[in-house]
């Protein structure tokens, strides 16, 4: 015959005098030591509780990619318009005004300073080499050559500088005009410059259209370089992926530089010195924008 022990007269009704499960595990407590009632699974969550795992305090876990991952082609792409980059680019104009039309004032020189002295080295040539009765080289000409060679390298030389004031101005930046022309990989840019060009040539002869095609697909390349750190070969693939994603709107954004341009030239010239740096301006906002990254303005 089984005893049972007297209950304890300090102990409620029901309740173990131990503090113990019947089976032998310990109740669970808080950190302060004190045991936590039983829930129910079906009730619904307290107020201040995480109903499902998830960090209360927002952060990613631990192993997951922090922050917003740059378009490469595949991932959905935010809104964007041609129009919100010449919105933009004509707010950063107003802000930096001063820089770029002195960088653009100085490309022109520059440009038809060599000009104009490939020209006048040009007849000089020809008359001491006399090449032939008519004083005209047959086409060919040492001046001409090196004429467009420095034409080509300065073109470079301001292409990655307005690239990098682009840059620059959307995160924000004062544009000082020493700022343009250092932290850029010069080789990188001469390469990407180099296979662009080539690229749109073979296009070109292969009945226009593809050179067309070409000179849109890669019209980022000196922009990946000078703004993301991409190589020759990376910034052609980063070019083309950030068009194939909003082909239409790229295209509307060239052409709309082209008048832009355009009728900055036709304003007696001197339109071209507000005209070619806002366009240049709003291939900067395409590209980060495409790219997703952050724009200030």
């Amino acid at each position: 015959m089984s005893s049972t022990p007297p209950d304890d007269p300090n102990t409620p009704d029901g309740q173990n005098p131990y503090g113990q499960d019947p089976y032998g595990q310990q109740p669970p407590q808080d950190p302060h030591g004190r045991p936590i009632p039983p829930q129910d699974p079906y009730s619904q969550p307290q107020y201040g509780q995480n109903p499902y795992g998830q960090n209360p305090y927002g952060q990613q876990p631990y192993g997951q990619p922090q922050g917003k991952a740059q378009y490469d082609g595949t991932q959905p792409l935010q809104r964007w318009s041609a129009t919100d980059s010449f919105g933009w680019a004509w707010r950063a104009f107003k802000g930096n005004w001063g820089v770029l039309v002195l960088l653009t004032l100085l490309m022109g020189l520059l440009t038809g300073g060599v000009s104009v002295g490939s020209v006048i080295a040009d007849g000089g040539f020809d008359e001491l080499t006399n090449l032939d009765s008519t004083g005209a080289s047959g086409g060919f000409s040492l001046a001409s050559m090196i004429g467009n060679v420095l034409t080509m390298l300065i073109s470079l030389l301001f292409t990655a500088a307005f690239a990098k004031a682009g840059i620059l101005a959307t995160r924000g930046h004062r544009l000082k005009f020493g700022d343009l022309f250092t932290d850029i990989n010069w080789v990188q840019v001469f390469l990407v410059s180099l296979l662009t060009s080539v690229i749109t040539m073979i296009g070109i002869v292969l009945c226009v259209l593809p050179g067309i095609i070409a000179a849109v697909l890669l019209c980022f390349a000196v922009y990946a370089v000078v703004g993301a750190g991409d190589n020759a070969i990376a910034a052609l693939k980063t070019s083309v992926n950030l068009v194939k994603g909003a082909p239409g709107q790229v295209i509307l954004l060239l052409l709309l530089s082209v008048l832009v341009v355009t009728a900055g030239v036709c304003a007696c010239g001197v339109g071209f010195l507000v005209a070619y740096p806002i366009t240049t301006l709003a291939l900067a906002h395409a590209f980060q924008a495409l790219r997703g990254e952050p724009i200030v303005g």
